[in-house]
């Protein structure tokens, strides 16, 4: 499916604006737990949650412009934002590792279903670029 350049920017534009999100509340969210961290593996969540807001932020300085580490960011963002969440869900949740690895696994599907179609009508060759995949 093409989309005008017009419908390309605005995708665009919405893409960046929900990656600023996801930076903003993965740094703030992972500053705040790393002094209520009281095991290792919140220590090791807090980290992963770092990462996740971090590689958001990456993603959207690439945005608007052609650069070579755009899919090495989207990849890095969909892996932190899917251990994040799995290891949340055990060592903040007190849940099962089953139910971590089972939200782990969705949080990925997640994170490459709202990378794709951003990548896929964007324009240039930085994070949310126009090659087809």
């Amino acid at each position: 499916m093409n989309v005008t350049p017009r419908a390309a920017v605005v995708l665009r534009t919405a893409g960046t604006l929900v990656m600023l999100f996801f930076a903003w509340s993965g740094l703030v969210g992972g500053v705040q737990q790393i002094p209520q961290s009281t095991t290792a593996g919140q220590q090791v969540q807090s980290v992963f949650q770092l990462a996740f807001g971090a590689s958001a932020l990456a993603c959207v300085i690439v945005a608007w412009r052609p650069h070579r580490l755009a899919r090495a960011f989207e990849r890095a963002w969909c892996i932190s934002c899917a251990l994040a969440a799995g290891f949340a869900t055990v060592v903040w949740g007190g849940q099962s590792p089953l139910t971590g690895v089972l939200t782990a696994a969705v949080s990925l599907l997640v994170a490459w279903l709202l990378v794709w179609p951003l990548r896929r009508w964007g324009a240039g060759q930085g994070a949310f670029d126009g090659r087809r995949g």
